[in-house]
């Protein structure tokens, strides 16, 4: 589904664009003033994660980030080419939503249940732990 969500991106020419970068997108249009710390407890992520996901954005020309109320925090808003792709990233997650919806129904309701399972499973214990204790 990312490659799709990827190829999809690219045919209209916003790429390099990241599926995991439309949450972030839709996030900064619902509120402004978010902290790559408020993004990752949003999200949630570990903050270096949210970090490096900012930086790529950055590097994208997506978003540009500022000096919060400290010297260590950073504030994050949309570019003018972060404003035009968030317009299509919003029809994109619609869109992306109703084909999942779609894939569920013909699974006859599979798909859903079984990433809820994932995400209760991996709330329960991270997956970077479970592949630690394989490794021991």
């Amino acid at each position: 589904m990312d490659h799709a969500i990827a190829d999809l991106y690219r045919e209209r020419g916003l790429s390099p664009y990241r599926s995991n970068w439309s949450p972030v997108l839709l996030s900064l249009a619902d509120e402004s003033g978010l902290t790559i710390k408020d993004l990752a407890a949003l999200h949630g992520v570990k903050h270096a994660s949210m970090s490096q996901r900012v930086a790529s954005m950055v590097s994208a020309g997506l978003i540009r980030t500022g000096e919060g109320h400290d010297a260590r925090t950073r504030v994050v808003s949309l570019t003018h080419l972060g404003q035009q792709t968030l317009e299509f990233a919003e029809r994109e997650w619609e869109a992306t939503e109703a084909a999942i919806a779609t894939v569920d129904v013909e699974t006859g309701g599979l798909l859903i249940a079984a990433s809820e399972a994932l995400a209760e499973a991996l709330d329960r214990r991270s997956f970077a732990d479970r592949l630690r204790d394989q490794m021991s």
